[in-house]
């Protein structure tokens, strides 16, 4: 695929420029990730926190591991995970109480 497009500002990680090919495919930059592979984010992550590059995808990682460690809980609680309904609230829950007030 050749690259129509650069964004500004749309790296997930940096927030800097981006090819539209990268973007659709995992939304990391070129100075983030040089190779993207057949990746998934998660694994995407994981190389951006061993190589010490992780910038604002902390958060999105912190999210996702108290997701991980909720749900062990509620397996282990109701011996089974919780449904596809219990999932999206208790990341809605996890991303409203992480969002900045902007009536301060």
């Amino acid at each position: 695929m050749v690259a129509r497009a650069i964004y500004s500002f749309a790296c997930i990680n940096c927030g800097g420029e981006i090819l539209d090919e990268r973007l659709l495919k995992l939304g990391l930059c070129e100075r983030c990730l040089p190779d993207v592979g057949d990746i998934d984010l998660q694994q995407a992550i994981e190389i951006l926190k061993s190589g010490g590059r992780l910038k604002r995808l902390k958060e999105l990682s912190n999210l996702y591991t108290s997701y991980l460690e909720f749900r062990e809980f509620f397996r282990k609680a109701a011996m089974g995970p919780p449904g596809g309904l219990g999932q999206a609230h208790t990341l809605g829950g996890e991303l409203r109480d992480n969002r900045p007030n902007r009536n301060r």
